[in-house]
């Protein structure tokens, strides 16, 4: 059952994920993590999540920095911290930038750059990024990174690590 659902659900990400790698955005520990986040929250949780987040921060502006929006599901404090989205910014313009693959890709990437775990410990950085990881999230999980790590692999120079073209 798991991979008849993550199957789909890879299917319908990998236009996503082709539009991130062409924008240079191919790391697949984060378009892992993107295609995770998003198989657990479908796209009308995002769009409750963006409007309680708005209700939240005309009310109660600290309890809203800690609600997870847009595919990365980031808190809007990381989204802050990351420079992406501000204060001073308005609503509009701040949903807009909550649904932008690309931002989404920046803000994911930036939150677990605050980590100190190397890319080796993945499931250390999921327990940092999700807060508590199930068994069935870390299955859903390494199932997008294998697909993700053959959609993008790593970048090698034409000659080589460490050669340049002159030699």
């Amino acid at each position: 059952m798991l991979y008849q659902e993550t199957n789909k659900h890879w299917e319908m990400f990998s236009s996503t994920a082709a539009f991130l790698i062409s924008h240079n955005r191919r790391d697949p520990l984060v378009l892992a993590l993107l295609a995770a986040e998003s198989f657990f929250r479908p796209t009308m949780h995002l769009f409750f999540e963006s409007i309680y987040w708005i209700l939240m921060d005309m009310f109660n502006s600290n309890r809203a920095d800690y609600i997870s929006v847009g595919i990365s599901q980031v808190q809007i404090r990381h989204w802050r911290a990351a420079g992406i989205i501000s204060c001073s910014t308005s609503r509009f313009s701040s949903l807009l930038k909550i649904y932008n693959p690309l931002l989404n890709y920046d803000a994911c990437k930036s939150l677990i750059g605050t980590t100190n775990y190397s890319v080796d410990h993945q499931d250390k950085i999921l327990d940092f990024y999700t807060g508590k990881t199930t068994r069935y999230h870390k299955l859903v999980f390494n199932n997008f990174l294998g697909r993700a790590k053959q959609l993008s692999p790593p970048t090698v120079p034409i000659n080589g690590p460490n050669k340049s073209l002159e030699n």
